[in-house]
């Protein structure tokens, strides 16, 4: 007798787990809750799955950390071609320019290499060092050196960075929070619910026509994610003992 396989969902990656359900729910959609005898359950189950898709958008994260990422990597780029000039003019002929470079290394040295601290404090150690590169008593040194105009960029792209960052977090505080563990726990009762009405209904004899389809269906579905699971863990298992015969072999 047909009837619905068993899957397990634990081992499921959020976003297959997410994607699972949005099938299920496809598929009692396009085949008709009430003609599936599940109308009275399925209410439930479909306010879980917006539920778990709410907190799956909040968890995937802001459209703008692309761009933050970008922005970052740009005054990254900038900093290092000023602070290379900068210490490439340390070996110049001239001694003006090896007395101007000495100068202005001591303001890149104040800060230490923000390349490596965190946005926020990257953020404020940059604003710092532009303030002192670009103060009175540095403006012949920076003439001297050359880098007036790359210092001028770095500023403007480590402002374009913290106001990203400002409208980033200002988006993040309009959200909920992201909890799809909790998401997930809540409505995988209510699949296995809606699952055991159904083979009920098919061991009673009393499923409807509509049921026969939906089933077939649901069960390559379920071959599917099996497969997917499986595969998955196969290849981590592989990559750990990859690395246990490097080891060994060390």
């Amino acid at each position: 007798m047909l009837q619905i396989e068993k899957i397990s969902l634990y081992p499921m990656q959020n976003n297959e787990h997410f994607q699972f359900m949005t099938d299920v729910k496809d598929l009692v959609v396009a085949h008709n809750a009430e003609m599936l005898g599940i109308d009275n359950v399925f209410p439930a189950f479909l306010e879980a799955f917006q539920n778990e898709d709410l907190h799956m958008k909040v968890e995937t994260g802001s459209l703008k950390t692309l761009s933050v990422k970008d922005t970052d990597h740009a005054r990254d780029e900038i900093y290092s071609a000023v602070r290379g000039r900068t210490q490439s003019t340390l070996l110049s002929p001239f001694e003006t320019e090896r007395e101007s470079a000495r100068a202005l290394m001591r303001c890149f040295d104040l800060y230490g290499n923000v390349r490596q601290m965190s946005y926020n404090a990257e953020s404020a150690a940059l604003t710092n060092l532009v303030y002192d590169l670009k103060s009175e008593q540095n403006a012949g040194y920076l003439l001297s050196v050359g880098i007036g105009p790359w210092v001028d960029e770095l500023e403007k792209e480590n402002n374009n960075f913290i106001a990203l960052m400002n409208a980033r977090n200002k988006e993040y505080s309009g959200r909920e929070s992201g909890d799809v563990r909790t998401a997930r726990l809540a409505i995988d009762p209510l699949y296995t619910n809606l699952v055991d009405r159904l083979n009920a209904m098919i061991l009673l004899n009393i499923a409807s026509d509509e049921v026969e389809p939906f089933v077939k269906e649901l069960n390559e579905k379920i071959k599917y994610y099996e497969k997917v699971v499986k595969t998955r863990e196969s290849k981590n298992k592989n990559k750990e003992k990859e690395v246990s015969d490097i080891q060994t072999d060390q």
